[in-house]
């Protein structure tokens, strides 16, 4: 379960093969095991295999081996799951069904269950969670590429649905994406870099009005407004008055964790998405504190200089 989040693919599955001669002519027709969405069930059975296996790796602690089942990672993965194997956690294989192949990609939507060693509820893993992957064929071997959430279910200690816990749905929206890319017969990982790169947009605009736990002066607070709103007079009011408690903060740095991003949707001058977005602010001593946190329906439009900026804010 790769910790960052998405899609897979559709396949021919007849194989036709001929032979003739001058008086005789044969065709050979020769049909492959083919599951309910027409997909070579050798293919869905291959990635079930290394889907099984880096959990057997995840859940043995092995950060090596399960990393060489990721398509590719970089050093921010590699540290999240490394953080996730120090939970300690038991992944468990619901059901895989491949929906999608084209090339040599794939997209599979994964069930599973995650329960921790020890429950934490202040960092809580246990879940039941439904995404979409994308799985990517490199040299014989199915690797994990990006992944969407289109269902996670927080459950307790006791491995029961809590709800003390925001719940995530997204299973129409993302429904919605891989039936377009079935129709459109595109490679899945091409259609997901245009919603990458908004919600790279999205993330920049909470970084930007996080900078408000860093001011020094109120008169800051208009300049990050404006770098973040489209209209930042609707939000200026209610902004200023808490000037006194956003100087109140001692903090010099302000990480922001954008979680679950997910594009509702878009064109070439607006989209809208959804996130569980959190802060954590980092005093001079290095003491981290946890800001804010919650689910966020947004929409983002360009500005008359063609800068995306958040036209509309609201905490769900």
């Amino acid at each position: 379960m790769k910790l960052r989040t998405i899609f897979t693919t559709l396949c021919l599955t007849l194989v036709v093969a001929g032979c003739g001669s001058a008086n005789t002519e044969e065709t050979n027709i020769a049909s492959k095991e083919v599951n309910e969405y027409g997909v070579e069930e050798s293919t869905a059975e291959a990635i079930t295999v290394s889907i099984e296996e880096q959990y057997e790796a995840m859940n043995s602690g092995d950060l090596e081996s399960v990393l060489s089942y990721y398509h590719e990672f970089d050093e921010e993965d590699q540290t999240d799951t490394q953080d996730f194997i120090d939970l300690h956690p038991t992944i468990t294989l619901t059901s895989l069904e491949v929906v999608y192949v084209k090339d040599n990609e794939a997209l599979a939507i994964v069930k599973g269950k995650v329960m921790a060693q020890e429950y934490n509820e202040n960092d809580n893993i246990n879940q039941e969670f439904t995404s979409a992957t994308i799985f990517h064929n490199e040299e014989a071997k199915w690797l994990e590429g990006d992944s969407y959430n289109m269902e996670v279910i927080y459950l307790d200690g006791a491995g029961t649905r809590s709800d003390d816990f925001y719940h995530i749905d997204n299973t129409e929206t993302i429904q919605a994406k891989i039936d377009d890319i079935k129709s459109n017969e595109i490679l899945p990982s091409e259609y997901m870099i245009v919603e990458e790169n908004l919600l790279d947009e999205a993330e920049k605009s909470w970084e930007s009005l996080y900078g408000l736990y860093t001011i020094e002066s109120a008169d800051q607070i208009g300049d990050i407004l404006s770098n973040t709103f489209l209209n930042p007079a609707d939000y200026s009011e209610a902004y200023q008055s808490l000037a006194d408690t956003y100087l109140s903060f001692e903090y010099v740095d302000i990480e922001s964790n954008f979680h679950s991003g997910m594009i509702t949707a878009n064109d070439d001058s607006a989209f809208s998405y959804q996130a569980y977005v959190s802060s954590t602010g980092i005093t001079e001593s290095g003491e981290r504190h946890t800001l804010d946190n919650g689910i966020f329906k947004v929409d983002m439009a360009k500005d008359e200089n063609g800068e995306w900026k958040i036209a509309y804010l609201e905490q769900q």
